[in-house]
């Protein structure tokens, strides 16, 4: 995986995340997406690397939840100008136009 698709994703790792999300919190919506089981490393992975974390790429409207929920200030993606990401611990969420991740 590219490191310009990671930055262009809304990844949540399997750790701990302290985000205040708008909403109740009981209050359970579809989400779309996809995951991947990785190790350490998401880019070039060394040869052997124990694969125990698990990585979610969602999408839609439970991204642009995810990201405005984040109290981070929005900061310009490295690899396109046009694209701003909000991280709070190991969440990383990205808003390029309209389109969340």
């Amino acid at each position: 995986m590219k490191l310009s698709m990671l930055v262009t994703m809304c990844v949540l790792s399997v750790v701990s995340i302290a985000v205040s999300i708008t909403g109740s919190a009981a209050e359970f919506k579809k989400l779309d997406g996809t995951y991947a089981i990785t190790g350490r490393s998401l880019i070039d992975p060394p040869s052997g690397e124990k694969e125990d974390r698990v990585v979610f790429i969602v999408e839609g409207r439970a991204a642009k939840d995810i990201y405005n929920g984040i109290q981070a200030l929005p900061q310009k993606s490295a690899c396109d100008s046009k694209v701003y990401l909000k991280t709070a611990q190991s969440l990383a969420c990205t808003k390029d136009g309209k389109l969340y991740r």
